[in-house]
């Protein structure tokens, strides 16, 4: 016995058809043994569905989802939410993530994301990640990944094109990261900016650094680089 499954609902296949369709399950497979999932759909699959995911047990999240399935480009909004998600999902936690929000809005053609979560692990500084990006069937482009770890910053900026070949550029900056107090074998007090830039195309691919700039010390090695 893997689980139990109940559904119930109603499906009309007139005018914009209706659905109304609700379905919850007990898992009963590790290591999601216990694992409560509750599906509802409703709305029309000519017009708005409405989709909803409930999550509770080992993992908990919360995921809403709109989308109308005959229009061009397949406009989508979609959140995901979770206070406290981690692995493994049964004993002692080895990684976790609080907080969780997802966000994505537009059409598949014109979207726009964004992510906002606090990590901490094994062998992992805690930080707080935040990300915001948009895209299309050609290209994404993210605006801004922070991590604030290391009692400083470290962001991202990038530009991922695949319309002809893949190119990319990418700018990462490097302010105030301090390794000292969770790594005080290896301690470090770093500023910077590194620019890169790439493609690949038929199999050959290029990669070049126009900026690097790297100041502060590594075990009391002062470091300048640019």
């Amino acid at each position: 016995n893997q689980g139990i499954v109940n559904a119930s609902g109603t499906a009309q296949l007139s005018d914009n058809w209706p659905v109304d369709i609700t379905l919850n399950s007990t898992l009963n497979v590790e290591p999601l043994k216990g694992e409560k999932v509750k599906l509802k759909v409703g709305g029309a699959l000519r017009e708005q569905l409405e989709i909803g995911v409930n999550l509770s047990g080992p993992v908990d999240m919360d995921l809403r989802a709109q989308t109308r399935l005959a229009e061009a480009g397949l406009p989508l909004n979609v959140e995901v939410n979770s206070k406290q998600l981690y692995w493994p999902f049964t004993g002692e936690k080895q990684y976790q993530a609080d907080d969780l929000k997802l966000k994505l809005t537009g059409k598949m053609t014109d979207y726009t994301l964004s992510m906002r979560t606090a990590v901490k692990g094994q062998e992992i500084p805690p930080a707080t990640i935040t990300l915001d990006a948009k895209g299309n069937e050609q290209q994404v482009n993210l605006d801004k990944l922070t991590v604030a770890a290391l009692e400083g910053k470290t962001e991202l900026k990038a530009l991922l094109d695949w319309q002809q070949a893949i190119s990319w550029r990418g700018e990462l900056t490097l302010n105030g990261i301090n390794t000292a107090k969770e790594f005080p074998e290896w301690p470090s007090k770093l500023n910077g900016l590194i620019k890169t830039r790439g493609s690949l195309y038929g199999g050959t691919w290029q990669m070049e650094v126009p900026e690097l700039k790297l100041t502060g010390n590594v075990k009391q090695n002062k470091v300048n680089v640019d």
